[in-house]
């Protein structure tokens, strides 16, 4: 969790309520419809026109003003969603963290020297 609040840190937050919720609604939904429909999760939009989205283990998942504006409708949203679902329910970024944990660490404690 410190690389994602390192991350919105370094980012920033896009901040516009109804469209976090309707962005939350529709990953809740492709959540809900999965084959693993108890995974929490939440959207973050990062503030940056950039085009980037990823999920961390917790339910995070962030996407990128930039993706967003390049996303042309509901179902193109939906899908995104549901490719970070799928790093969730496989637990990909866990994974990823226990084989890199060691170097991850190093370079967080490097940052906050």
């Amino acid at each position: 969790m410190v690389a994602a609040g390192n991350r919105i840190a370094q980012i920033g937050v896009y901040d516009d309520p109804r469209l976090r919720t309707y962005l939350n609604h529709i990953a809740m939904l492709v959540a809900e419809n999965s084959h693993r429909p108890d995974i929490p999760v939440r959207v973050i939009i990062l503030n940056t026109d950039d085009i980037s989205g990823y999920a961390v283990p917790g339910g995070l998942i962030f996407v990128s003003l930039g993706a967003i504006k390049l996303m042309q409708t509901e179902a193109e949203f939906a899908v995104f969603i549901g490719h970070e679902i799928a790093h969730l329910a496989f637990q990909h970024g866990q994974t990823e963290l226990e084989k890199r944990g060691t170097r991850i660490r190093a370079d967080n404690t490097t940052r906050d020297s």
